[in-house]
């Protein structure tokens, strides 16, 4: 940002990318003038004690905790077999039922969305295993910063049948915040980014 010349901007997190995000703005309180979380996921713990959240979510972020290794076998399945036949794969399973709505799995039809999903997994495999997975370690770790420390303007878009994460579960973790705003979106999921994404990227750069 100091090489664009730029001195205040937006953070926007997806799912994973919340603690990143939130982290981001705790650092640079003077600069981040205002922060998205899209489908926010909240601290592990939380998850946990939880008692509405999914148990396929409780039972992976277990697993990860004890044994980050695991990441790296899916990982490298993922590496051997091919990104698209895994995806396809994952997204026709039982275990993709539990989690992408029929709504979810005809948006993927849409060749521009796969694709860009592809592309983006492709991606990030790109960096390395371990980096993958490190990414992943503040989904089942704790967060060493303080997230409601600051006034900075954070907005959460939730869905309101995210199966992943409650509504109630985001209502907790966005009242940390002393200026915050949530909106809850009438019949949408936890992948509803690319169905709003204009409208989150003009919230997040309107002054």
């Amino acid at each position: 940002m100091n090489l664009l010349s730029v001195k205040q901007f937006s953070i926007l997190g997806r799912c994973a990318g919340t603690p990143y995000a939130l982290a981001c703005a705790n650092h640079f309180k003077d600069r981040v003038s205002r922060v998205g979380i899209v489908s926010g996921i909240p601290r592990a713990q939380d998850i946990v004690d939880q008692s509405d959240s999914p148990m396929l979510l409780k039972s992976a972020l277990g697993i990860l905790k004890k044994s980050p290794n695991m990441s790296a076998h899916l990982y490298k399945i993922l590496l051997k077999d091919g990104i698209e036949p895994s995806f396809k794969r994952l997204v026709s399973s039982s275990t993709g039922a539990l989690i992408l709505t029929a709504l979810d799995r005809s948006w993927y039809q849409e060749t521009s969305i796969f694709e860009h999903t592809l592309s983006n997994m492709d991606r990030a495999l790109k960096q390395g295993v371990s980096a993958c997975i490190n990414k992943l370690r503040p989904l089942f770790s704790s967060w060493n910063f303080d997230a409601g420390g600051n006034h900075i303007e954070h907005i959460f878009w939730h869905g309101e049948n995210d199966p992943v994460i409650s509504t109630p579960m985001i209502n907790k973790l966005a009242a940390e915040f002393k200026n915050h705003h949530i909106e809850i979106l009438p019949k949408e999921s936890h992948l509803l980014f690319e169905r709003h994404f204009e409208k989150i990227y003009v919230a997040l750069a309107t002054k």
